[in-house]
């Protein structure tokens, strides 16, 4: 059915989009770009830095049996959208920094437990429920979502800081985060069953 098709496609940018500006991709790509700029504001090791990185692994490691076990318990929606929310808030929070080590590391964890949700948990989850035939191509067409936004954040990262400042740039990430995907997520991450019931809500018909 065309509408059947075109509500695949709209979920596929949907993911795609919501991958490259998920957890793993924008806090991953931002790292390296603003270590050197906390160690120089605040007079931090490397290392000290570096650590933020472990703990957002294993506060990750813990949250992503805990997204699963919710969505399919609450729904998809239900932690997917406040997930990119909370993400970007909380990264965007990170311009607000004071220089205590243990604020840094928090925040990171934070990062984590908010931004979890709104990572390739969800969006595989999304995916696997609209595609089948296709369903190899469509998560890797997402996943390379994630690929195209390791490459180019860096360099958006340290545009921003020379411009600007590392602050800025974490507000900037953090406003992109949401900006970019909620519009996509609200609109388009439905299951296949959702999106026939929504439709029919809308007065719309699907034609063959």
């Amino acid at each position: 059915m065309k509408v059947q098709q075109t509500s695949s496609i709209k979920v596929l940018i949907a993911a795609t989009v919501g991958m490259a500006f998920s957890l793993p991709a924008v806090t991953v790509a931002s790292f390296t770009v603003l270590m050197l700029p906390l160690t120089r504001a605040f007079g931090w090791e490397r290392g000290e830095v570096s650590l933020a990185m472990t703990i957002v692994n294993i506060a990750t490691i813990v949250m992503y049996p805990t997204v699963g076990w919710l969505i399919d318990r609450v729904g998809l929606r239900k932690v997917l959208i406040p997930s990119v929310i909370l993400y970007g808030v909380i990264l965007a929070s990170h311009s607000l920094l004071s220089g205590q080590l243990w604020q840094f590391y928090v925040g990171y964890a934070l990062l984590a437990v908010g931004g979890a949700g709104a990572a390739a948990v969800s969006y595989i989850r999304l995916l696997v429920s609209w595609f089948t035939d296709k369903r190899g191509l469509a998560l890797g067409t997402a996943l390379a979502g994630m690929g195209v936004s390791v490459a180019l954040l860096p360099m958006l990262a340290q545009s921003i800081v020379d411009i600007a400042s590392w602050r800025m740039a974490y507000v900037v990430l953090g406003l992109l985060s949401i900006l970019a995907v909620l519009p996509l997520v609200v609109a388009w991450a439905w299951y296949p069953d959702q999106q026939s019931s929504r439709s029919a809500a809308l007065g719309i018909e699907n034609h063959s």
